[in-house]
């Protein structure tokens, strides 16, 4: 964590965003679909998935279920601090 001034930076403080978004992206890519196919599929953005899996964004609970629930894994596989293999 590095603090500047008073501020924390979020991105390296929390590491369930990197998480979870590096495990979407190789769960989606050994899968064959885009960013946009999953946005497709799960009724969000291709944007949206893009933003996720680079840790830009906050996603809530319940999108994180639709995720796993169109890639067919369970949520705590996306949440896995264990390595996947494509």
């Amino acid at each position: 964590m590095i603090i500047v001034g008073m501020t924390i930076k979020l991105k390296e403080k929390y590491k369930y965003p990197k998480i979870f978004g590096n495990n979407l992206r190789h769960i989606r890519e050994d899968r064959g679909f885009s960013q946009e196919k999953v946005g497709e599929l799960s009724g969000l953005t291709g944007n949206f998935v893009g933003a996720v899996e680079r840790a830009e964004c906050s996603i809530s609970l319940k999108n994180m279920e639709i995720l796993a629930e169109c890639l067919n894994v369970d949520l705590i596989v996306l949440l896995s601090e264990d390595e996947i293999n494509n």
